[in-house]
């Protein structure tokens, strides 16, 4: 295959687009990336407040599970609320950024 600059050149144009828009499609990049960071992120913090729960109904103090107590219980429902609503901040994010989240049992994933 015989190389020349203008096919380098045709590659180089095809890659950036429109001239001068390299930091705004570098930027649009780094959106995709960080909407699968958060996807990530509430994974962990999903499995943090499993974790929680589980514990709080083992671990027992004055004689009972202290999942029966009501400032653990305040804890736990503060956890799964702000979980909650980065999930739907996430979604909007993805959604904002040309994707829509697919939901799955347990979470979701974006369709790219």
């Amino acid at each position: 295959m015989d190389f020349t600059l203008s096919d380098e050149h045709r590659r180089i144009q095809e890659t950036i687009r429109e001239q001068n828009q390299g930091f705004k499609q570098a930027l649009r990049l780094l959106d995709a990336g960080r909407v699968g960071i958060a996807a990530w992120c509430l994974g962990l913090g999903r499995a943090a407040l499993e974790e929680a729960l589980a514990y709080a109904q083992e671990r027992t103090a004055f004689g009972r599970p202290i999942a029966e107590l009501q400032a653990i219980q305040f804890m736990l429902a503060d956890m799964a609320t702000r979980l909650d609503a980065a999930h739907g901040d996430r979604a909007g994010a993805a959604r904002r950024g040309g994707r829509e989240p697919v939901e799955l049992e347990g979470g979701s994933l974006e369709r790219g």
